[in-house]
């Protein structure tokens, strides 16, 4: 389950360490560290890229960042980062069956290694699960931020849990 920190107040939750190892292979094996650098900032992941170690290691790093930050919801980050990987049918077909299969081997390991720890990844990267059902900010919040894509997660959400 998703360890829950605390930021001040209110707990925060973080991706687990086994999570973020197995996300950072994944991903690692299957882009380039600008199309990760690229991938991380578009999920939303704050501050800079971690600059220590490889591809892998900056994954995980930078998603343990984002527990740090208390306006980031590290779980929509993750479903933001590994969307793509997991929603694209075809994601390297110039290179043949291997990479086919490693691609679905890949995302059977991240959906493994979720399942494990109570957690699930729906298509739009959306990532649903017990410790992380409760919405980090409040629907008041999102709607005056405009945040529509987390509106429709809160109701995703909300609908899940019924």
């Amino acid at each position: 389950m998703a360890t829950l920190i605390s930021f001040g107040d209110s707990p925060r939750p973080e991706i687990p360490y086994s999570i973020r190892q197995i996300v950072g292979e994944v991903l690692a094996a299957s882009y380039t560290h600008r199309e990760l650098v690229t991938l991380f900032i578009e999920a939303g992941a704050p501050g800079e890229a971690p600059s220590e170690g490889n591809k892998a290691s900056m994954c995980a790093a930078w998603l343990k960042q984002c527990s740090e930050f208390k306006d980031v919801d590290p779980f929509a980050v993750l479903g933001g980062a590994i969307g793509p990987f997991m929603d694209t049918a075809d994601l390297e077909p110039h290179r043949g069956e291997d990479a086919q299969k490693a691609v679905r081997e890949g995302r059977q390991r991240i959906v493994r290694i979720l399942a494990r720890e109570g957690l699930s990844y729906r298509k739009g990267g959306i990532i649903f699960g017990q410790s992380v059902s409760a919405p980090s900010r409040s629907l008041a919040e999102i709607i005056r931020d405009r945040d529509l894509p987390a509106v429709t997660g809160e109701f995703d959400r909300a609908l899940a849990a019924v």
